[in-house]
């Protein structure tokens, strides 16, 4: 997809839609890690529009299957979301908590 944690490697090339669609897969069967890494791709953009409440969202249950990273991922992401985006995400996370594997 683009290289190793330490950065590029020579041959490989980003695809973001193509990790986007890798992490959803594994994020949905409750892979704490790739809701994570979903979570970040919506914060950031890649692969997909910046969406904050998705990546709320997405901290939020893989935070609840234990990755504690995500944790820190919300309190920094938790400084700029609006009430209004709080709300729409406390709704997206019920409905996720229905269909995905999560806490």
């Amino acid at each position: 997809m683009g290289g190793t944690v330490f950065g590029r490697e020579a041959g490989w090339e980003q695809d973001y839609p193509k990790a986007m669609a890798l992490w959803r897969l594994s994020a949905e069967v409750g892979v704490a890690s790739s809701q994570f890494m979903l979570a970040e791709m919506y914060r950031l953009g890649q692969g997909v529009e910046v969406d904050r409440v998705e990546a709320y969202a997405w901290y939020r249950l893989a935070l609840g299957n234990g990755y504690k990273l995500a944790g820190d991922s919300l309190v920094e992401l938790a400084r700029s979301i609006t009430a209004e985006e709080r709300h729409k995400d406390i709704l997206r996370l019920q409905d996720y908590r229905r269909r995905y594997k999560a806490r």
